[in-house]
């Protein structure tokens, strides 16, 4: 069984999606997938740190399961992505792109290798989950950037130049 944590227990908003998965049934290997999109994992089995580096893409964990609790943390980081042979960027945090609520192109200053001066998340709840809200910072004019799928009725732009 595999459920994803909708994390309410914290303070700040999380900077990595947790999936919690319960073993049962005897010997045999669990192979977790590693995303590309994932800035480093953090692996535990009922709470004790497992330390395990990922080969060709994979975490594979053997043992004899008998209801362990495996929790997995995969570190999430806003990226920018180059169109190509274009100077416009999109951006996602991990795999889920990001769309700026403007209604026209907007050149960005500064650097896609240094996102985090550029673009921030929110720091704000709405009831029990986070909201995947993030705001420019820094620009001549600053604007908000939310989830792509969570966009309705509204002009939003989604591939920006550098200046």
């Amino acid at each position: 069984m595999m459920e994803k944590d909708p994390l309410t227990e914290f303070s700040h908003r999380p900077d990595f999606w947790r999936f919690r998965i319960k073993a049962d049934g005897g010997e045999y290997s669990i192979s977790l997938r590693v995303p590309c999109w994932s800035k480093g994992v953090s692996l535990t089995v009922d709470g004790e740190k497992v330390e395990a580096k990922p080969q060709n893409g994979y975490i594979t964990l053997i043992r004899n399961w008998a209801g362990q609790e495996i929790v997995v943390d995969f570190k999430l980081a806003i990226a920018a992505i180059q169109l190509k042979d274009s100077p416009r960027f999109a951006f996602r945090e991990g795999p889920i792109a990001l769309a700026g609520i403007i209604d026209r192109e907007v050149s960005l200053n500064g650097s896609p290798d240094h996102l985090e001066a550029i673009i921030r998340p929110y720091a704000e709840r709405e009831w029990d989950f986070w909201r995947n809200r993030f705001t420019t910072a820094g620009q001549s004019e600053n604007f908000v950037l939310k989830y792509l799928y969570e966009i309705y009725d509204e002009q939003y732009t989604v591939y920006f130049p550098f200046s």
